[in-house]
């Protein structure tokens, strides 16, 4: 997929410091540029793709060898382990907003993951490119190039409307509280049709879903200046020790962590939660990894 020219315009020398990191977050995806350092075992439930902007990063999934590689697809809740020394671009999709059979390449017309890669690399370009107004809105922005290059190629999913409710009400409100008998009521279906449907549109459990749409929602609080205790209890996590635990089981690394290495992070938030569809469904436990420059793709990882 080509950039398009209106959003590559120049906008003035690059500023590649080590240290300027961007994020931004929207309710279908979040982009991130900057160092990733050395993770443990991370299991994120998003479609995940890496990009090295410079040199090579290693990569594993599961238990499987060590690869040196310079972008990878996983997919949502594969535990994998990543091992950059150069920043990394890294793109997490929801899959409630992606058709995940395209992505795994069941597509004859395309290359999917030739197309994350080549979407990801375009948004780390123009990041660079922008420098310090990286993370400012507008036209000519990340964050307008994020929206047009995603809906041009991935964004076409709807979920069944049952489902569809549930999945919104849950993604605006992930520290609420939600039992599946409440949603099935909601829903208008038996508690054991609803569990079977939403695993069924989702491609993960319902509990499943709720966790990682508490811990993704973690990300918008990592400039926050409350301690993690508050951030915890704000989330509906009941203490600090649950939100740790939940933090290095997604992400790889402690809550601490996380939030230090932010100190030079540029946050955008677009419809966050502290501010401003009908799918198939994918094949979770497996991983798609595209080199570059030859394009080849292999399933790394084990069928959950």
């Amino acid at each position: 997929m080509k950039r398009p020219l209106e959003l590559m315009s120049a906008k003035g020398p690059r500023e590649h410091r080590e240290n300027n990191r961007i994020m931004v977050i929207r309710p279908d995806a979040v982009f991130y540029l900057g160092l990733l350092g050395k993770t443990s075992r991370r299991s994120l439930g998003s479609l995940t793709v890496y990009l090295a902007v410079g040199e090579p990063f290693r990569f594993r999934a599961d238990d499987g060898q060590w690869e040196e590689r310079e972008s990878a697809v996983v997919a949502p809740y594969l535990e994998h382990q990543i091992v950059a020394c150069d920043r990394v671009g890294v793109l997490l999709i929801e899959p409630e907003f992606v058709d995940m059979k395209s992505v795994i390449g069941m597509s004859a017309d395309s290359d999917p993951c030739a197309d994350l890669a080549e979407i990801i690399d375009g948004m780390t370009e123009l990041t660079l490119d922008l420098g310090d107004r990286a993370h400012e809105p507008g036209e000519g922005s990340i964050a307008e190039y994020m929206d047009v290059a995603l809906r041009a190629q991935f964004l076409h999913r709807g979920l069944d409307s049952r489902i569809g409710h549930v999945v919104a009400m849950i993604r605006d409100q992930p520290w609420e509280r939600f039992s599946a008998q409440s949603c099935a009521a909601i829903s208008g279906i038996s508690v054991s049709r609803f569990l079977h449907l939403f695993k069924s549109e989702i491609g993960t459990t319902f509990r499943r879903f709720i966790a990682w749409k508490r811990v993704r929602c973690a990300l918008e609080y990592v400039k926050h200046q409350s301690n993690l205790t508050d951030i915890a209890l704000e989330l509906g996590y009941p203490d600090s020790t649950h939100f740790s635990h939940s933090i290095r089981k997604a992400y790889g690394f402690s809550p601490r962590t996380m939030f230090y290495a932010s100190r030079y992070l540029s946050l955008s938030l677009e419809s966050g939660h502290l501010g401003s569809g009908t799918v198939s469904t994918g094949r979770p436990g497996h991983a798609v990894v595209w080199d570059r420059p030859a394009r080849e793709m292999s399933w790394v990882g084990r069928q959950g």
